[in-house]
């Protein structure tokens, strides 16, 4: 089987943890045991890092120590796992929260759009400038990626120190040494994976939000409206509408609510009618909830599920 080309994470703390050994280890007896290495390893030329990983791979086989990189990497799985099941639970749960529907009113879909569309719109922004100007992803993300690395770095050390061979304090010492390497040398590595975790929660969340309003109006006549307490006419709604729709509007106008539709579908809470209604009830227009329904589906896709793929992906 060929190496692997590159380290692993797993490899990476592995080494780091050689490294941290070695420091307390004489200089002639690391140069015999390297010496006796090479026998093994050179004859297979190679890059550099291949031979490195070869080193690396005959003294986990030779050497009684303890090597926590791979338990460490499937902790780190396991812990991705449970954030895209949480994204996963939470985006249903919320959209479930925003499609709250009894039949005696309308659901509102500015609080969605504001939340879906513009919520979002900012967020993406932040991102993709962080991605633009490197040097700001530190700054900018500091309070999230910040936690997730301190979280990290805690169930390390207690993992550590609840292992076997680190309950004695030169181990313990051990251990520090190399936390305080990795925040020197690989703060890059542990931003990527911070990154790839908030992204992976970011695109479960958008993704079951999506399925569960395209489940929801699919087995369930919804009704649809839009009311607020500002002085907001439909026109100036289906400017706004309009700006929203320009990643799918292009594919399909009916996708998005006409001016029509907005103003048959503008809402008076306190009368519990709509505008162009002139009798109180449940006078709710199917094809236009239909439209809305449509049209909120595509935004989801469009500015959570879409955005958060390409941004996982790059």
């Amino acid at each position: 089987m060929p190496a692997k080309p590159n380290f692993d994470l797993a490899d990476l703390i592995d080494f780091e943890i050689q490294m941290a050994r070695d420091q307390d280890q004489q200089a002639a007896k690391l140069q015999n045991r390297d010496q006796q290495l090479s026998v093994s390893v050179a004859p297979e030329n190679g890059p550099d890092r291949i031979i490195l990983r070869r080193w690396l791979g005959l003294l986990r086989k030779q050497q009684r120590e303890f090597w926590p990189g791979h338990q460490m990497q499937q902790h780190l799985r396991l812990l991705h796992i449970f954030l895209l099941i949480l994204g996963l639970l939470s985006g249903a749960s919320t959209m479930q929260w925003f499609l709250q529907f009894d039949g005696s009113r309308p659901i509102n879909v500015l609080p969605m759009i504001g939340f879906f569309v513009g919520l979002q719109l900012v967020l993406l922004s932040l991102q993709v400038t962080s991605s633009l100007f490197s040097w700001m992803v530190w700054r900018q993300f500091q309070p999230v990626l910040g936690a997730f690395l301190s979280l990290y770095r805690w169930l390390s050390h207690r993992y550590f120190a609840r292992s076997a061979p680190y309950q004695d304090h030169e181990r313990q010492t051990l251990l520090q040494r190399v936390v305080q390497r990795f925040d020197q040398l690989y703060r890059p590595i542990e931003l990527t994976q911070a990154w790839v975790m908030l992204q992976s929660f970011a695109l479960a969340f958008h993704t079951a939000a999506f399925f569960s309003i395209l489940a929801r109006g699919s087995v369930h006549d919804l009704a649809f409206a839009w009311a607020s307490t500002l002085q907001i006419d439909a026109q100036t709604l289906a400017s706004l509408i309009h700006c929203i729709s320009w990643p799918f509007a292009w594919i399909d106008p009916s996708w998005v609510p006409s001016l029509d539709d907005l103003k048959a579908s503008q809402y008076i809470s306190m009368e519990e009618r709509f505008l162009g209604d002139s009798t109180a009830g449940r006078n709710f227009d199917q094809t236009i909830a239909h439209h809305w329904w449509v049209f909120l589906n595509l935004c989801v896709l469009s500015y959570g599920v879409l955005p958060r793929s390409l941004l996982l992906g790059f």
